[in-house]
């Protein structure tokens, strides 16, 4: 049962992906899996569990890389962003759709809101242990909040704003922003 509900995930991932998540049916998703409708519908009762089910497996995956991070240096900090951009490319409709997604959706709001709170947490508590580990000049809190919501408006809706403004750029744009944003606040302190 697993595999056909991990098969089921993997396909719409890459329909919606492809297509959008508007365009991508149960039966699409039914048909490329290779069953019926019904056995889908055993799995997932309609396309918004099936994306909610996408968004939590999205999660899992950050979290494994963080979970058990008790000391950031750059390099580590490095690796998650590499993870993060990788997140984002994987799981491109949610990134590019998540606003669209949550209007359609109270549950997935409901989750998205919980896991906005909680990776603000954590990526404050990351930014705390680099500065604290690569001697980096401290910030004060207000500088701390606004750096952290700036991380999270940037990883919430860069994506839909890039691909309306520089669509040809994608790739190039999205890595070397976010290292301006972060050489901006995270700077060595003077000896």
């Amino acid at each position: 049962m697993a595999n056909a509900k991990e098969k089921i995930l993997e396909t719409a991932l890459y329909l919606f992906n492809t297509q959008g998540s508007r365009l991508a049916t149960t039966n699409h998703i039914a048909k490329a899996c290779g069953i019926s409708p019904g056995n889908l519908y055993y799995h997932y009762k309609n396309k918004e569990e099936i994306i909610r089910a996408l968004f939590v497996q999205m999660g899992g995956e950050w979290e494994l890389k963080i979970e058990d991070v008790t000391e950031v240096n750059f390099a580590l900090f490095e690796e998650i962003k590499q993870l993060s951009h990788h997140l984002t490319k994987k799981y491109h409709f949610i990134h590019a759709e998540l606003y669209a997604l949550c209007q359609n959706d109270p549950e997935l709001t409901r989750l998205n809101q919980e896991t906005i709170t909680k990776r603000k947490a954590q990526t404050k508590a990351l930014l705390e242990m680099l500065i604290l580990h690569e001697d980096l000049v401290p910030l004060g809190t207000e500088e701390m909040e606004f750096l952290v919501d700036s991380i999270w408006l940037y990883a919430i809706f860069w994506q839909p704003y890039n691909e309306l403004v520089n669509p040809e750029r994608l790739e190039s744009v999205s890595i070397a922003s976010t290292d301006i944003l972060l050489g901006k606040f995270l700077v060595k302190k003077d000896k």
